[in-house]
């Protein structure tokens, strides 16, 4: 009995040893974080607008937007003539008049949802190419290892409750983005 004392004894003691040599290591590689926020609503905003293709997306929505104006007035051009010819008593103009407007209708109609479809398309092929995505993600990156952050969290996320503006990299990343 007294030879398997010892034996428990120094195995018992290198564990300790060995334990304590472990949680040394692990407190001298432990880093206290530093912690940012940046808002990132803000920041996409930004990014989407020096993005090639969010300038397409919007062009292409003006010039969309323009066409679709442009056939709304002639719509009611013609309805105005209509009701003329209706008031002059002009009955076979106002019959042509009202096969136009219900054509041009029709014709509205189906350039409405073909641009729609345009659009989504556009802005689908925006989102699968990532492009704004990684651009935020490089640039938040870049400013947090510049300022010494561990960790960034989103501001808007409505999980945090408070910081102060000195975490706050939003413009930083902004300013980043603009570069």
């Amino acid at each position: 009995m007294q030879v398997q004392m010892p034996k428990i004894f120094t195995i018992f003691s290198l564990l300790i040893i060995s334990g304590m040599m472990s949680l040394s290591a692990q407190v001298s590689s432990n880093v206290i974080p530093r912690i940012g926020v940046v808002d990132l609503k803000r920041v996409y905003d930004a990014a989407k607008s020096s993005d090639p293709s969010a300038r397409e997306l919007d062009r292409l929505r003006q010039q969309l937007n323009t066409e679709i104006m442009s056939r709304k007035e002639e719509i009611q051009s013609l309805k105005e003539e209509r009701v003329t010819a209706m008031n002059n008593s002009n009955t076979s103009l106002a019959d042509e008049l009202a096969v136009e407007i219900r054509r041009k209708e029709a014709e509205l109609k189906t350039f409405h949802t073909n641009a729609s479809n345009q659009i989504r398309k556009v802005q689908k092929d925006s989102r699968d190419d990532g492009s704004v995505q990684d651009m935020v993600t490089r640039a938040v990156s870049a400013v947090a290892r510049v300022r010494g952050y561990t960790l960034i969290f989103a501001s808007n996320s409505g999980d945090l409750i408070y910081w102060t503006d000195k975490v706050d990299i939003t413009n930083e990343v902004i300013a980043h983005l603009s570069r």
